[in-house]
């Protein structure tokens, strides 16, 4: 567990599943897509663009219980990706 590091949110937040999923800038993993569980357990979701320069997680929608949202992996530019 990371800690100890500076967090940049940016205004897209989604609730689902009684998580917060956010997108957050750090020096470790750049712009990355982030969950919360009960206020104490902040976790990235998904390094999709190893290293600190991020995948710049946008565009969040949930529905029928599936997370959507677009990235950059670093190769093929923004794509959609997903979760649940």
């Amino acid at each position: 567990m990371i800690k100890n590091v500076c967090i940049i949110l940016k205004e897209e937040k989604i609730i689902q599943f009684s998580k917060l999923f956010f997108v957050a800038n750090n020096s470790v993993y750049g712009s990355e897509l982030w969950v919360v569980n009960d206020f104490s357990d902040f976790q990235v979701v998904l390094d999709i663009n190893p290293g600190s320069d991020g995948s710049d997680v946008d565009n969040m929608i949930s529905f029928n219980q599936i997370l959507y949202f677009t990235a950059d992996d670093g190769e093929n530019g923004d794509e959609l990706w997903t979760y649940n």
